[in-house]
C-alpha cells in the first residue's frame, strides 16, 4: 500500500486471483491445507481486516474508521488468505514477521534462495549471504515478479526463514487519507 510518498508491505495475507484458471484456486487449497496460511477467520473476518488496516497507521482523523472500513470492503480484499490471522482453532498457522525477495534476474538466484531456506539469521545476515531485498530495501513494486522468501522472528532477534519460496507479484494500492 503507498500512502503520501511511503510504502507499506505488509506480509500478511496472500490475494489470489479469481479470473484466472484453476491454478489459484489449487494454490490456495494447498496453501490452506498445508497451515501454510487460510482463510480470514470465517466468523470475524471484517473485523480482523479492519484490525490489520488499523494496524498500519495510515488513516487519520475523525472518519478514520469510515475509511478503513471503506479499505477493508474494497476490492483489495476479497479473495485472500491471511497469515498472522487466523482462527483460534489454528493456532499453528505460520507466523510471518519479515519476507525476503529475491529479483528473478539476480547472479546465483537459485544458491541465494537456497542459502535461506530453513536457516535462522539476522535480517543483515540473510541480506549479506543472499542479496535478498527486504521490505524496506525493495524499490520496483509496481506489477514485479519476485520469489518470496517468509521469515518468522525468534526471542532473540534472529528470523528462522521457511523452507519453501513463493512466486509473488506485487502491486501497489494507493490509500488515500
Amino acid at each position: 500500500m503507498t500512502s503520501k510518498g511511503n510504502k507499506y508491505i505488509e506480509p500478511q495475507f496472500i490475494q489470489f486471483d479469481t479470473n484466472v484458471n484453476a491454478t489459484s484456486k489449487i494454490q490456495k487449497e494447498y496453501l490452506s491445507n498445508q497451515q501454510i496460511t487460510n482463510e480470514w477467520n470465517q466468523d470475524n473476518d471484517k473485523l480482523q481486516q479492519k484490525e490489520f488496516v488499523k494496524s498500519l497507521n495510515i488513516f487519520t482523523g475523525d472518519d478514520k474508521d469510515k475509511k478503513i472500513s471503506e479499505s477493508v470492503n474494497s476490492y483489495y480484499f476479497t479473495n485472500t488468505t491471511a497469515f498472522n490471522y487466523g482462527s483460534d482453532a489454528s493456532e499453528s498457522l505460520f507466523k510471518v514477521d519479515e519476507v525476503l525477495f529475491f529479483d528473478k534476474t539476480q547472479e546465483n538466484l537459485n544458491n541465494n534462495i537456497e542459502s535461506v531456506l530453513g536457516q535462522t539469521k539476522s535480517i543483515d545476515e540473510f541480506v549479506s549471504s543472499s542479496n535478498a531485498l527486504t521490505r524496506t530495501t525493495i524499490e520496483n513494486t509496481q506489477n514485479t515478479s519476485y520469489y518470496a522468501v517468509f521469515l518468522t522472528k525468534n526471542s532473540n532477534d534472529t528470523y528462522k526463514a521457511a523452507n519453501r519460496t513463493l512466486n509473488v507479484l506485487l502491486q501497489e494500492i494507493a490509500v488515500v487519507d
